[in-house]
């Protein structure tokens, strides 16, 4: 079971992670994605390749540059460390968000974005 949010980095920028923060970690890789049951009752699985990303990210904005946090956007291969209690997770790859990234005022946090691998399954260390 994986620990609390701790930290990310993000292009050699090191951002903290609200507490309340759920991150979800799929690896990612090739794995049986589906199946097919046959007329006599047997069944077969299909394999398919799975993306490996973080959901649920958000990061303080308390002390941070937010234009240079918007220019991440547009970047294709952005070198990630994730950090929780108990592991780290490493993987090259992009921010995706369909609104971009959105400063809450309120709480100085981003609003919660995914980081989706280009470069195979998230590596664990």
């Amino acid at each position: 079971m994986a620990g609390a949010a701790k930290s990310i980095m993000i292009k050699g920028k090191t951002f903290k992670i609200p507490a309340d923060a759920e991150v979800k970690v799929t690896i990612g890789g090739r794995c049986i994605t589906e199946n097919i049951v046959f007329g006599d009752g047997t069944s077969e699985g299909i394999e398919g390749v799975v993306v490996g990303k973080l959901e649920g990210v958000k990061v303080s904005t308390k002390g941070v540059d937010f234009d240079s946090l918007k220019e991440l956007l547009n970047e294709q291969n952005l070198p990630v460390l994730y950090e929780d209690g108990t592991r780290s997770y490493e993987l090259t790859g992009y921010i995706m968000n369909s609104d971009g990234i959105v400063n809450e005022t309120k709480t100085d946090t981003t609003s919660e974005f995914t980081i989706v691998s280009n470069t195979g399954p998230v590596r664990v260390g």
